[in-house]
């Protein structure tokens, strides 16, 4: 494998430092283990690619990827010219049964998708004080420009607040992983 196709598979920034190379191997690794459902062939490539790019200094990488960037352009033409043929098959396609166009296989473009959401919620964890803030504020403004839809909406949202949820009563059939943590979903008690 070449640092181009590995870090294509592991969507790291070409001048990334070997943290961030984990980090995204760690992203990746998570979609992609066999323990969650995902592809084994998949997550061989995955680790391929991490070995690969940790294997060299950050030097030596920009290096490779500037010596292959001419066939990393080419491989790009490549897959946009194959994009435009599928968007122009589907588009007649369309026309002809009349009817909505059918989504794409999932490609790179798709996966980005799930990776910035990845990121956004890392975010959210790491900055938990500034989203309170941010959405404290929100609520504020919403409350002093709509104060009778906020007070509808807090109603509704204490009502579902107060219903039992439909999975409730199937926590009591899962054991806990340990025997002295008591069945109070407070108690720090962990499923299996």
């Amino acid at each position: 494998m070449n640092v181009a196709e590995a870090y294509i598979l592991l969507h790291c920034p070409r001048a990334g430092t070997d943290e961030e190379i984990k980090r995204e191997f760690r992203i990746e690794a998570g979609r992609w283990h066999p323990d969650r459902g995902g592809d084994g062939d998949a997550m061989r490539r995955m680790i391929e690619a991490r070995d690969c790019l940790l294997s060299m200094t950050r030097e030596t990488r920009l290096r490779e990827w500037r010596r292959l960037k001419p066939q990393i352009d080419q491989i790009y033409d490549q897959v946009m010219a194959e994009t435009e043929i599928w968007e122009a098959r589907m588009a007649a396609l369309a026309s002809v049964t009349n009817t909505e166009t059918p989504t794409p296989e999932p490609s790179v473009t798709n996966t980005e998708t799930v990776t910035n959401k990845r990121r956004a919620a890392g975010w959210e964890s790491r900055n938990q004080d500034k989203v309170r803030e941010q959405t404290a504020a929100r609520v504020k403004k919403h409350r002093a420009r709509n104060p009778e839809q906020h007070r509808e909406y807090m109603r509704e949202y204490m009502r579902k607040r107060r219903e039992p949820k439909e999975n409730e009563n199937e926590r009591a059939d899962r054991p806990s992983i340990h025997p002295s943590m008591t069945d109070t979903p407070h108690s720090g008690e962990f499923w299996l």
